[in-house]
């Protein structure tokens, strides 16, 4: 329904769709993707010294190894914030790291000055955004990236106070996104762990 649509996507300006959508204007469930080398033919896996396709795998290793690197044709890929995957900043001592990995403020700062500094509130339009394209469109990688912003801000506990706004709409934009999904959506088949139990709990 409209009512329910416009409560998923109440931050999502048409300047963050633009910010935020494939240069291609397309949004796909599968990136198109292109070999990072040649490899089709028998003499270009010689040259890079790969076995020929006929050839028998001998370990689960070895075929993973001969499978072609990929990588996303250029102008169809989302084009969400690149999320920090160190936490903690250059040079930080020991207990500067633990206490940045435990409270993830720092990174959200990062996340913040990278594209939203003049406005925090935007961070949502990209949730929103991610949440959108993975429910609507099935885009896997929107989901990791959902679930990893996600996680930035639940677990930044310094920063509540700075962007009280942020996090008083969060619990909203949360709230409605939960609606769409099971309860054991984000139940991990292996280990039972629940990645959203986890998540707000902190």
């Amino acid at each position: 329904t409209l009512k329910k649509w416009v409560s998923l996507t109440s931050f999502i300006s048409e300047a963050a769709v633009k910010k935020l959508q494939p240069e291609s204007g397309w949004i796909c469930a599968f990136s198109e993707v292109l070999p990072v080398v040649a490899g089709r033919h028998t003499q270009d896996r010689a040259e890079q010294h790969l076995p020929r396709f006929d050839a028998e795998c001998r370990s689960y290793a070895e075929g993973m190894a001969r499978l072609p690197q990929m990588k996303p044709r250029a102008g169809t890929e989302i084009r969400f914030t690149e999320l920090p995957k160190q936490m903690y900043p250059d040079g930080a001592t020991p207990e500067e790291i633990t206490r940045h990995s435990m409270d993830l403020s720092y990174a959200l700062e990062k996340v913040i000055s990278q594209r939203y500094a003049s406005q925090p509130l935007d961070v949502l339009a990209e949730l929103q955004f991610a949440f959108v394209c993975f429910l609507i469109g099935n885009v896997y990688d929107a989901f990791e990236h959902w679930k990893r912003l996600l996680n930035i801000l639940c677990r930044s506990e310094d920063a509540i106070g700075k962007y009280q706004d942020l996090y008083i709409n969060l619990i909203s934009v949360l709230y409605h996104q939960l609606g769409e999904i099971p309860a054991d959506f984000f139940v991990d088949i292996i280990s039972q762990d629940n990645f959203l139990t986890s998540t707000l709990q902190v």
